[in-house]
């Protein structure tokens, strides 16, 4: 995210229920120092996109099986 709120163009966005998954994502991520930003509810994710330009060119998804 940059200085004015606004979500940086090469910010990542983390969308995972399980908040350890999520967690250590992120730190792995920022340790990369990629600019996360992380949802643990797909209903924020969505309302953050359809505020900010999170592109889609980047999008994957990806979920283990259970």
């Amino acid at each position: 995210m940059n200085s004015s709120g606004e979500s940086d163009a090469n910010e990542v966005c983390l969308v995972d229920d399980d908040s350890s998954v999520l967690r250590s994502m992120q730190y792995l991520l920022a340790a990369e120092e990629l600019a996360v930003r992380a949802f643990s509810k797909p209903e924020d994710f969505l309302a953050h996109a359809g505020a900010h330009d999170v592109g889609g060119r980047g999008a994957r998804h990806l979920d283990g099986c259970k």
